[in-house]
């Protein structure tokens, strides 16, 4: 397991009665190998006396916990303002206990999971897999390069497919070999993309609903990026940032505000914020590969 997330940095101290107004200077991205997402965030809002954003009601699970949960934010006037959560340990979850800061590092490690065990274990990157079949499946050559790349032996692959005539998802678990031929697709994810999937956008049909036909623009481009960043030992989120295809491709953009609605019984903080994580968000983002 490898857990994301992204801690904001201010730099201006609590102005005219709002203790989160400030100007976010820097965005740093903590990974860990080997600590759940939740805990992670619960561990450092904790032990630096931060808040965590969150939509649902996960945050309450940790006994003694006294950071700060929100459920939503305004932008008013270039000032976030924050909306206080409320509510409690929902009944069924199991209570966790707060552990301290886990071990972080500022990279990604490289495809530390199939490195570690020798499976290659992935969901469905695009909302069309039923439609237009898993593009795991699709960009198997890709991986074998890099499997070769990194030397590794036979790696078993196990990831969803749709199978029409059972009527049912199937899961593959094929015993992959490493293969160089595509190892020069490496390191050119555009290239790569051409090669592989030369008919990405056109495959999917016209009456598909425009956010769908992105999400699945975007996963496959996630996942040739996944594998070429491997290879490099270099920023996925860089390269996701700077793919101009995928921008170019991307519906027009939607402006609002966050959900949620302050409570009476939410906790609050009269602290600055050093770490926000919007849990849903960053769950989307890890499904996406």
């Amino acid at each position: 397991m490898v857990t994301c997330f992204w801690a904001p940095l201010y730099s201006s101290q609590p102005q005219k009665g709002c203790p989160y107004y400030g100007r976010v200077t820097e965005l740093l991205r903590y990974f860990s190998v080997d600590t759940d997402l939740d805990d992670a965030l619960a561990a450092f809002a904790e032990a630096d006396s931060a808040a965590v954003l969150s939509e649902d009601s996960d945050f309450f699970r940790y006994e003694g916990g006294t950071f700060p949960i929100y459920e939503g934010f305004e932008i008013v006037r270039s000032r976030l303002e924050l909306i206080p959560a409320f509510g409690c340990r929902e009944s069924g979850a199991k209570k966790r206990v707060l552990g301290p800061k886990p071990t972080m590092v500022g990279r990604m490690p490289a495809f530390i999971d199939v490195q570690r065990t020798g499976i290659y274990t992935r969901g469905a990157c695009s909302p069309l897999t039923r439609m237009l079949g898993n593009p795991h499946a699709w960009l198997r050559p890709l991986r074998q390069a890099l499997y070769s790349r990194f030397g590794l032996g036979a790696v078993r692959e196990v990831f969803p497919s749709w199978d029409a005539r059972a009527g049912k998802v199937v899961w593959s678990n094929d015993e992959v070999l490493p293969d160089d031929a595509m190892d020069h697709l490496l390191e050119d994810p555009v290239l790569a993309l051409q090669r592989l999937v030369p008919d990405l956008e056109e495959q999917v049909p016209a009456d598909v609903d425009a956010v769908l036909r992105w999400r699945h623009i975007f996963g496959v481009h996630a996942v040739v990026h996944e594998l070429c960043c491997a290879a490099k030992d270099s920023s996925l989120f860089r390269a996701l940032v700077e793919d101009t295809i995928l921008a170019a491709s991307a519906p027009t953009k939607r402006s609002g505000k966050g959900k949620g609605k302050p409570g009476k019984n939410a906790r609050s903080s009269e602290g600055q914020i050093s770490i926000l994580g919007n849990r849903k968000g960053l769950r989307r983002a890890n499904r996406t590969t």
